[in-house]
């Protein structure tokens, strides 16, 4: 059934949309999944990677957030 999964994914917009959702209400893990897909669509998406760096470095993983806030950097000083 290919072909379903075809028509039901969704756009990056409605990922990043999600993705802040659930940022918002606090729920990292699944927040951290949608902004991963964003960026697999979107590798320059400077929301996503800014997310995906704050996240990181809540949760401690600082060498990870690093590289993420400098991907950041390069793409929008």
């Amino acid at each position: 059934m290919w072909f379903l999964k075809l028509f039901q994914s969704k756009s990056t917009e409605d990922l990043l949309e999600e993705a802040n959702r659930y940022y918002e209400m606090g729920d990292a893990v699944k927040a951290l999944d949608a902004f991963v897909k964003v960026l697999k669509r979107e590798p320059e998406n400077t929301q996503a990677l800014f997310h995906i760096g704050t996240i990181q470095a809540g949760g401690g993983h600082f060498q990870a957030a690093l590289g993420y806030f400098d991907k950041l950097i390069t793409l929008d000083p």
